[in-house]
């Protein structure tokens, strides 16, 4: 999946995201991860060309919490692999060299900085003292297409929600889906090509194991998590799904708030539609409920996988007004129902036979 470039706006104009050569990340990572760390928070320092800061191994020190003397190897080690130029100016810079055709992964300046009180994610995985993680972690970034999957396209990474059918009314048939989800990855899926390479040559299987416990340990501390979305048609087994489009999402507890809001209002039209004891039922599984019309005939609920931080581009911000938009079509269309499921059940039996 090739992430979209586009010519960056101006200093004053652009939005709070930087971007990286993605083939010098991966050089940098090589050297360990303090400096691949080090090279994040330069790059974030950068302006316009992506290449040029006057972020140090100054920064490296305060954004990574790190002592000043780890932070300034870790920066020399960069400059002595060519990764990074030196220019000893009136105001010193760092120049980062390019590849010849650079893939750029766009990135939030939150990495580096941090939101409101909250610990940079780039000194939390320094805490969590793991290079490849890091990689894991940026290497998603370039996965990540909000526009066009919301998300990791489910071609490569996906959980998958078992889905039951719970009853039918008139045109909807009512799916209920468990809230846990096994999770699958792409053999192909080039942030888990790393880990394939490293130690599938023994045993795929230490590859795989090794690649969901580190995608668990981004999910632990909240910086990747899986939201329930409905696709209109469903996957075989273990085999990532093709073009099927996405429905709408139906999370819970994360997501966006509108997207909450689907899911609750969903699971409310969902229960308007059973009996009583299909309602008991369904609360005493914990299933989720999703009304979809009955020429749906295979649906599945699938776990988007979705980055927390999100670079401010025009990207992302089409993204969120496509999303409220369709979200408002569906608000419109589960308050009819349960509104219509409500007022059918306050009739009178000599009512309803008329």
């Amino acid at each position: 999946m090739n992430v979209v470039e586009f010519t960056p706006p101006s200093k004053k104009q652009r939005g709070n995201f930087f971007a990286v050569d993605e083939q010098r990340f991966n050089e940098a990572c090589n050297l360990g991860l303090y400096s691949a760390l080090a090279y994040l928070v330069i790059a974030s320092g950068t302006g316009r060309d992506h290449q040029t800061s006057r972020w140090s191994a100054n920064a490296a020190e305060k954004r990574l919490e790190i002592a000043r003397s780890r932070a300034k190897a870790a920066v020399q080690r960069l400059v002595d692999a060519g990764l990074l130029g030196r220019d000893n100016g009136k105001r010193p810079k760092y120049v980062l060299a390019l590849s010849t055709e650079p893939q750029w992964i766009w990135l939030p300046q939150q990495l580096a900085d941090g939101a409101a009180d909250e610990k940079p994610p780039l000194a939390l995985i320094r805490e969590m003292d793991d290079v490849h993680l890091l990689r894991l972690f940026i290497s998603l970034y370039r996965a990540h297409e909000l526009i066009n999957d919301g998300g990791v396209s489910v071609s490569k990474l996906f959980g998958q929600h078992l889905t039951n059918r719970e009853g039918q009314q008139g045109e909807y048939v009512i799916w209920a889906f468990e809230p846990s989800a096994k999770t699958f990855v792409a053999e192909a899926a080039p942030f888990y090509t790393p880990y394939r390479e490293r130690l599938g040559k023994k045993d795929l299987a230490d590859a795989t194991n090794a690649f969901f416990k580190a995608l668990q340990r981004l999910e632990m501390v909240g910086l990747i998590e899986s939201i329930p979305h409905v696709f209109g048609s469903a996957p075989k087994p273990g085999v990532a799904p093709g073009d099927s489009e996405a429905i709408h999402a139906c999370p819970v507890h994360n997501g966006e708030p509108w997207e909450r809001e689907i899911g609750q209002l969903a699971h409310e039209a969902g229960l308007a539609c059973l009996t009583d004891g299909q309602r008991t039922w369904t609360d005493d599984m914990g299933r989720r409920l999703v009304p979809l019309e009955a020429h749906i005939a295979q649906p599945a609920v699938l776990g988007v996988y979705r980055l927390r931080y999100r670079p401010k581009t025009a990207m992302t911000a089409a993204w969120i007004i496509a999303s409220k938009k369709s979200a408002a079509v569906l608000t419109e269309r589960y308050r009819r129902m349960i509104g219509e499921r409500s007022a059918n059940a306050l009739k009178t039996p000599k009512e309803g036979r008329k």
